[in-house]
Order: C-alpha cells, then structure tokens, then sequence
C-alpha cells in the first residue's frame, strides 16, 4: 500500500495529470474525469504554495489508503482505493474535504 501511495504522491506533483500512467484501474477516469481532477489538483497545490511535497501515506483498510501532502503548516489529504486485481491499480481518488491539521 505504501509503494503505490507513494506512486499516487509521484503523480498528483508531476508537472501534468497523465492518466494512461498504468497507475490506475481502466475505469477510474469515468468516474473521476481528468479535467475535474488536474483542476482540483493545481487548486490544491496553489493553496500550498512552494514546496509542497508528500508528508506520509496512511494504509486505511487492505483496499484503501490516504496521502498527507504539506507544505509548511499547510496540509492536505488526498485518498485512494484500490481495485482487487494483480497488479495493483487505483480504482478510485479523490480530496478530502476536511482540513488536516
């Protein structure tokens, strides 16, 4: 769970959201449309500022996992679940709503 939130993290700060990184279950962009997700990603982020980075991935359940991104006394958290197929692929993503303190 940690190696593929670390991945997650890998993608929401790369420079662009890609979407055929082989990351994520084929389906997951139907339910979460690219678009939606990179503008609420670069909103995110420019709420951080600088220097935003991966604080810690969280392992929920089996399926399920949270990354904790920050950037001086800001935080975020981002969760994932998995889709039970080998390899692993995130099966759905999305920003929590409440503030990380």
């Amino acid at each position: 769970m940690v190696e593929i939130g670390e991945r997650v993290a890998d993608f929401v700060l790369a420079e662009k959201v890609d979407e055929g990184s082989g990351l994520f279950a084929y389906n997951v962009w139907q339910d979460n449309l690219p678009e939606i997700f990179a503008r609420d990603r670069a909103k995110v982020l420019e709420a951080m500022g600088e220097g935003a980075r991966m604080h810690s991935v969280v392992c929920v359940s089996g399926y399920e996992g949270e990354v904790l991104f920050s950037s001086g006394a800001v935080k975020k958290k981002l969760f994932f679940s998995l889709a039970p197929v080998q390899p692993p692929r995130v099966q759905s993503i999305g920003w929590s709503e409440v503030d990380v303190k």
